[in-house]
């Protein structure tokens, strides 16, 4: 976010506040002037969390990780996200069906319209988490194994209806759970091919 004040002669760079960096310009005709301040929201200093505590917090609910990093504003919107996905899916409701071993009725009670955001949401949340937790100094192609997760649990949950073992349906939560191993894996075979590929390109 850029404010321009015209008539002041100040540079005042703000970081980090509510997860949003603000840069406020002002210009002269002679000078100028660049100053950083950080501004801190909450009490004591920025400490980032590590890469193994923003994925199991964002498994958790998306939206922790960015407030434990101190990203508010972000936080916030995932969590009112996962809120409104989860509540107008049903989704709770599906998951307790299926723990339940009652598959039929867990199929009955979801609104795939609204379910079929979810896994994008979710997995943008944690990658977005992780590479908070390191600042944004994530290796190249890391977000891979994330996206391939992604798109794979949005296909799972497409094919969850019809998915069978035995004669028996995996269901709508414990299909898409099991797609997100190889999403894992192609995103990872693939981050690692291009890797490859970039060191041979140098």
């Amino acid at each position: 976010m850029l404010l321009i004040f015209p008539k002041c002669m100040r540079y005042h760079q703000i970081g980090h506040f509510f997860g949003i960096n603000l840069e406020v310009i002002v210009n002269s005709n002679k000078t100028k002037v660049r100053k950083r301040i950080t501004l801190i929201m909450m009490m004591g200093s920025i400490h980032m969390t590590s890469k193994t505590e923003a994925i199991l917090w964002s498994i958790a609910l998306p939206g922790f990780a960015q407030i434990l990093n101190k990203k508010l504003l972000k936080g916030i919107v995932f969590i009112f996200l996962e809120f409104l996905i989860n509540v107008n899916s049903h989704f709770n409701t599906a998951i307790m069906a299926s723990f339940l071993g009652e598959i039929d009725r867990a199929f009955q009670v979801l609104d795939y319209q609204w379910l079929m955001f979810y896994p994008c949401v979710y997995m943008f949340a944690m990658w977005d988490a992780v590479k908070d937790s390191v600042q944004g100094k994530m290796s190249s192609y890391s977000f891979l194994p994330f996206v391939c997760s992604a798109y794979s649990v949005t296909v799972g949950l497409m094919y969850s209806p019809i998915v069978q073992v035995k004669g028996i349906y995996i269901g709508p939560i414990f299909f898409p759970m099991l797609s997100v191993i190889p999403g894992l894996g192609i995103g990872a075979m693939l981050m690692y091919l291009l890797r490859k590929l970039e060191k041979k390109k140098e």
